[in-house]
């Protein structure tokens, strides 16, 4: 069994695994203006600013739907990408969460022109996201909803079985103790008593099982449950009927991942 469970992380891992962000950078999509709202994507563990969001099937890319789209015309929107090795002793959860407070407040972007601030993120973005916040009070000012896309607020079992080939402190940081991932509760807890109430979070969850194809045989594993991804909603998570990769990656503005996003826009940024 444990043989089995290790096979399916590593075609799991192999299958998420592409070019990996060096350096932490905000990208904008188009060219920012004095719109009132700035939409920020944000990715998760291995992700980089284009491929996390890149529809392949139909080459679209959904920052850039979401430009296109003029239920959002009154958004900026911006990409920001990260370093997040899996195997490297580089930069944990507190180190990524400096770098895109650090990021967002600089003068170059000056997001204190803006009135609403959302951000989307996929993953380990989620909690980054949540991290960042929490340590910068003008950000926990200024941003007025987080959609997390498969966060693991519980871990994850893959960081305990890849840990085991020789993960960096990243990874280490998602592992499941079975008494508990201590670190990502003391996150929860600080958000529950500093900033619920105050910013809004909506949640989405994976339906399929992230897995590749190895021997002939069909290996996958749901990576993020809906009990993990819960954890910090304000409401009722949304099930995406897509894998822990390909929940954010919409075809076009007719999906249904777009049209939740959408949604959750208007309601938290009203033009």
């Amino acid at each position: 069994m444990i043989a089995k469970l290790r096979l399916v992380a590593l075609t799991i891992l192999f299958t998420c695994v592409h070019y990996e962000a060096s350096v932490a950078e905000p990208i904008v999509v188009g060219k920012l203006s004095n719109k009132s709202t700035l939409t920020i994507f944000v990715d998760g563990l291995t992700g980089n600013a284009f491929d996390t969001w890149l529809n392949k099937e139909t080459n679209k890319f959904w920052p850039q739907i979401m430009r296109s789209d003029s239920h959002f015309d009154h958004s900026d929107v911006l990409v920001y990408e990260y370093p997040s090795k899996i195997f490297s002793d580089g930069y944990g959860i507190d180190g990524l969460a400096e770098m895109l407070g650090t990021d967002l407040l600089d003068q170059s972007i000056n997001i204190r022109k803006y009135d609403h601030i959302l951000v989307i993120a996929h993953s380990l973005g989620g909690i980054v996201t949540a991290q960042a916040i929490l340590r910068y009070p003008e950000l926990m000012q200024r941003v007025k909803g987080v959609f997390m896309f498969g966060t693991p607020w519980d871990g994850s079992y893959l960081a305990d079985i890849v840990r085991v080939i020789g993960a960096g402190n990243l990874v280490s940081q998602l592992r499941q103790p079975r008494d508990g991932n201590k670190f990502l509760e003391s996150i929860r807890d600080s958000w529950r008593d500093k900033v619920r109430g105050k910013i809004k979070i909506k949640c989405a969850y994976e339906k399929v099982a992230t897995g590749s194809k190895f021997l002939g045989m069909i290996w996958g594993e749901v990576v993020v449950p809906k009990r993990s991804v819960d954890k910090l909603c304000d409401e009722r998570a949304t099930p995406i009927d897509a894998n822990h990769i390909n929940m954010v990656k919409p075809g076009s503005q007719d999906s249904f991942i777009h049209k939740v996003v959408r949604r959750w826009h208007s309601d938290a940024a009203p033009r």
